[in-house]
């Protein structure tokens, strides 16, 4: 929604003139942000303490290591950010120079309000770029002031630099189009795509059309179908023989999603808001391997959208731990009492844990197939 704003600004700057159908487009945005997100602002605005969202507790550390944040800028300059669908943007970046050496020789004719526009976005490309830099201190001082701020990543508006880069790419490319050199627009186009969408930043779009044209399949290659691999999932469903509705289950390695999709009522999950209550007690059960790990502590502590299991001996918690990898869990610290309470009665792990009997955990059964990725190992919480 503020990323549309300055949009909104940004055109009425260019065309110097107000639009009203854009306006009343942005309300409409606007509405449906609210609508879709209305126990976010009723937390917030109207609300007690059970209302509020996990997102009021963000904690924006100001305290970084300036080397990797000036590396992290200045991959984002270099190749905008995954969120955004990342890309290199070199090629681009070769145009633009190029126009520019040849319009200090005089090579080409700089169009008046092509020049106007490219001083536009290169300023707001410069602009995000360093508020990507700096928002991080900006927003946890300006936070003890309006704490709402804290609940938004204003990092966010990079979602705009594929567009604008892309717009200076046409902009340069309108700059060679009526000159002798119209027929080099051509080649420049297709050099361009094809260092786009097959440069290293975008192995998966390669993965896509490999596997689209069965030229080959990718080794180890994540499909939708053996992500969800659904008829694993309705085999561990049918030998837990319980409806669905009487029990919960909680995922270790494997993404929440996976259970939820198949469906599985579950106690974890990702969430852009959920309730901080919630939270606090959900970390009940994780607390003490967030202690053995400061990097996940902070993660969860600090933003939490991932209400997951982690083990500190696992350096991916994020979901995606397939049986080629062969992973253990010699001693997980999870408190089981806490999942049972919250209503979980199973544990589906893509590890072997270990030390499963200490922590009331009884491995029932293991699922796999030779063409599943996951390797699932079917534990059942033990509380009398």
């Amino acid at each position: 929604m503020c990323a549309t704003l300055a949009a909104y600004i940004c055109f009425c700057l260019l065309r110097g003139e107000r639009n009203k159908y854009l306006v009343f487009s942005l309300l409409i945005l606007s509405f449906g942000y609210i609508i879709t997100n209305i126990n976010l602002f009723y937390g917030f605005f109207g609300g007690n303490e059970t209302d509020l969202s996990h997102r009021s507790q963000f904690l924006i550390d100001p305290q970084i290591d300036i080397k990797s944040y000036i590396s992290e800028t200045m991959s984002l300059f270099l190749n905008t950010q995954y969120h955004s669908g990342a890309f290199s943007i070199g090629p681009i970046l070769t145009i633009i120079i190029l126009v520019a050496i040849f319009r200090i020789n005089k090579k080409v004719f700089i169009i008046k309000n092509d020049l106007r526009y490219g001083i536009i976005i290169s300023a707001s490309i410069i602009l995000i770029i360093l508020f990507f830099f700096t928002y991080k201190t900006i927003s946890a001082k300006l936070s003890k002031i309006f704490p709402l701020i804290i609940t938004f990543q204003w990092d966010r508006f990079y979602f705009f630099l594929p567009t604008l880069w892309f717009l200076l790419f046409g902009l340069a490319l309108n700059q060679l189009i009526n000159t002798k050199f119209y027929k080099l627009c051509w080649l420049l186009i297709c050099v361009n795509i094809i260092a786009i969408f097959t440069g290293s930043m975008n192995r998966d779009v390669v993965k896509n059309v490999l596997t689209i044209t069965n030229i080959r399949m990718p080794s180890g290659n994540l499909t939708y179908g053996n992500f969800y691999d659904e008829a694993l999932f309705a085999q561990i469903k049918k030998d837990i023989e319980l409806p669905s509705s009487d029990y919960k289950v909680a995922s270790l390695g494997i993404h929440p999603a996976v259970s939820q999709f198949n469906g599985f009522h579950t106690i974890d999950g990702y969430s852009s808001s959920y309730s901080l209550a919630y939270k606090l007690r959900f970390r009940n059960i994780i607390k003490d391997e967030l202690k053995k790990s400061e990097k996940w502590q902070r993660y969860f502590d600090n933003w939490g959208s991932r209400c997951y299991l982690f083990s500190s001996e696992l350096e991916n918690n994020l979901g995606t731990i397939g049986k080629k990898q062969n992973s253990i869990v010699r001693e997980l610290s999870i408190d089981t009492k806490s999942m049972y309470e919250m209503g979980a009665r199973y544990l589906f792990s893509a590890v072997e844990i270990r030390n499963a009997s200490d922590i009331k955990l009884s491995l029932k059964k293991t699922y796999e197939s030779e063409a599943s990725y996951w390797k699932i190992y079917l534990y059942e919480i033990q509380i009398l």
